[in-house]
């Protein structure tokens, strides 16, 4: 696991990080600052501690200082694909010592107490705070200090703010299984599209595949079929919402071998045929 460090700047008093373009690659790593970022385009997965889940567009999160975690997206394929997401990073004393530990903040203060496990933010609530990140990238000086506090402000009155790891994980330091992990996870993206079979991937990480069977299942709270499974419905539910593959081109461009196995999946997961979610996405749009 790597530690990395935020170059400070000497015009702000926190950092705000804009990420474009095709890809976009993250070691397993910790920082001392709060880490808050949405995804504004983009897919893959995140892991966070002891937790691994699905990353897709709209997701907004708040790190806690020393938590280990790694962000994977899948490479663009094509124009409108590029990942785009706003990182900012900041200290408890960044707006000066004991400003959170004043009265007014003390909502704000707990806000970040709980964020030592990871936090992601749902339902209204992103919604709400989503144009406020937005905007942070290009707000200057003390307009960009207001716009971190609102988002803030809004998290810390939220009951749509949950916990990304398990209820009392604590970061170890630096953690061989984490990067085991992030590499098996980095492989597994890299060919969704094409037969994964457990004792292959399970080589490749130096492990018997019974051994691997347990340690990915301790450290996903999934087995490997069912991660597999999930990433292939996920990027199954971005290609439809882009209107340029049928349904039975985007079953086989996320690894699945045949129609019915693709529709069984989906309606598993989505509790809807892929036609009945593309639709629905028309909608939306």
């Amino acid at each position: 696991m790597t530690y990395h460090q935020i170059p400070p700047s000497a015009e702000e008093s926190f950092n705000v990080l804009e990420l474009r373009g095709p890809h976009y690659h993250c070691t397993w790593h910790f920082h001392p600052e709060y880490q808050l970022g949405i995804v504004l385009k983009g897919a893959g997965h995140r892991i966070v501690g002891d937790s691994i889940a699905p990353l897709e567009a709209g997701d907004v999160s708040l790190l806690g200082p020393n938590l280990p975690h790694a962000w994977q997206f899948e490479s663009a394929t094509g124009p409108g694909q590029e990942l785009h997401a706003i990182v900012v990073y900041f200290k408890e004393d960044s707006l000066g010592a004991g400003f959170f530990e004043r009265p007014e903040a003390q909502r704000i203060l707990r806000l970040l107490k709980h964020a030592s496990v990871g936090l992601q933010v749902l339902g209204r609530t992103r919604r709400e705070v989503t144009p406020l990140l937005e905007s942070i990238s290009a707000a200057k000086g003390f307009q960009r200090v207001i716009a971190l506090l609102q988002i803030l402000h809004r998290l810390a009155q939220s009951e749509e703010v949950v916990p990304i790891c398990s209820p009392g994980f604590m970061p170890k330091g630096p953690d061989r299984d984490g990067e085991r992990l992030r590499k098996v996870c980095e492989l597994i993206q890299q060919r969704l599209a094409e037969p994964l079979h457990r004792d292959e991937i399970a080589r490749h990480a130096h492990f018997s595949p019974a051994a691997f069977s347990r340690f990915f299942k301790k450290r996903t709270g999934k087995t490997f079929h069912d991660f597999v499974a999930e990433l292939r419905v996920g990027r199954a539910c971005r290609l439809l919402g882009e209107q340029e593959l049928n349904v039975t081109e985007i079953a086989y461009a996320c690894g699945f071998t045949n129609i019915g196995s693709f529709n069984r999946c989906f309606r598993r997961a989505k509790k809807a045929a892929p036609t009945e979610y593309r639709k629905k996405l028309l909608t939306l749009n």
